[in-house]
């Protein structure tokens, strides 16, 4: 073999296991490392394990850097899996102050092209949390909903934040921090800072 350079990426796996926890309310199933953010999204996206998992509590326990690999959005609407069918995410996702940052999402992944991508319009919440350093490509249709925090869907929103959003696109409308928001769901606290876009006509 040879040395991997400092700039070369490391391919990115799910884990097999969380940090902890077992999804209730008062033991949430916790997450420390990217690998297992992705294992979490995983199980919420696969529909063989949608129903056990995407109705759950999870919550970060550190600072998560995806090192700049491409991200599926949490909730999926693609042909991954099976032909077209919605895995919304349904839970309750608590980031305890903590950030996940430098990643990409591309068309690839779907009609839904967020951090969070199809959620459902009740139920959820979300608190706490920062996404920063996310790019969003979409050359290829006109169709997806695009935001850096979360696509489509309800529910409540807490002390979130987006931070160093660019996305380049055909389409002419984009969300910065939520695209299309279904009737009850709700803000607090929640902003965003530096958004670059390029492509959007109106």
């Amino acid at each position: 073999g040879y040395p991997c350079l400092s700039f070369e990426k490391k391919a990115l796996d799910p884990a097999i296991s969380f940090a902890g926890g077992d999804g209730t309310s008062s033991n949430p199933y916790k997450i420390a490392t990217a690998e297992q953010l992705m294992y979490m999204r995983n199980l919420v996206n696969d529909p063989t394990t949608n129903g056990t998992y995407a109705n759950k509590y999870y919550a970060l326990t550190a600072d998560i850097d995806l090192g700049g690999a491409e991200w599926e959005p949490i909730g999926y609407d693609g042909n991954k899996y099976d032909n077209n069918t919605y895995r919304m995410f349904s839970g309750k996702f608590d980031g305890k102050g903590h950030v996940v940052k430098n990643f990409k999402i591309t068309q690839t992944y779907g009609n839904y092209l967020a951090f969070f991508g199809h959620l459902n319009n009740s139920g959820v919440e979300i608190s706490n949390l920062g996404i920063e350093n996310e790019t969003i490509n979409n050359t290829t249709s006109n169709s997806p909903s695009i935001a850096g925090f979360a696509a489509r869907g309800g529910g409540k929103f807490t002390n979130c934040y987006v931070k160093n959003l660019t996305v380049s696109t055909i389409k002419n409308s984009v969300g910065a921090f939520f695209h299309s928001l279904r009737a009850g769901g709700t803000f607090e606290n929640c902003y965003v800072y530096n958004v670059q876009l390029s492509g959007v006509s109106n």
